[in-house]
């Protein structure tokens, strides 16, 4: 799947990593002027309404920014895509939602409930003492 990565720093190099590595090629990755000109050999442009890809990533650390961003690309039909690198752990009923990126080393699985953690609650506590 060619790729649109949204963002040129720090992340960007981290999330630019890991689609490579889940099997996506680099269509292009926009930045800002201030941003390097290329990230793991992929330049940079600050422009990015002519490439053409099968979807997006956006690979900006800023939460508030990652999602206004997210919400542009989405507004002007662009596709987001799950970007997951291959050495993370993700539970077989784990639901990743559009968009999402999942880095290097990474779990993700059900949570379990433990018999600790139940009887610590104070209706659980209240039935144990009964």
């Amino acid at each position: 799947m060619r790729l649109l990565v949204v963002g040129a720093g720090g992340h960007a190099k981290v999330v630019v990593d890991a689609a490579i590595a889940a099997g996506h090629s680099i269509a292009g990755i926009i930045g800002t002027a201030d941003d390097t000109s290329s990230i793991l050999g992929h330049p940079v442009t600050v422009d990015g309404r002519d490439i053409a890809a099968d979807g997006f990533v956006i690979a900006i650390g800023n939460n508030r920014t990652r999602a206004t961003h997210f919400a542009e690309y989405v507004a002007a039909g662009r596709t987001p895509v799950v970007v997951v690198h291959p050495s993370a752990i993700i539970g077989a009923e784990v639901a990743l939602g559009a968009g999402t990126f999942v880095a290097a080393g990474s779990s993700s699985t059900l949570a379990r409930t433990s018999a600790r953690t139940a009887s610590s609650t104070p209706a659980a506590r209240s039935t144990m003492t009964a």
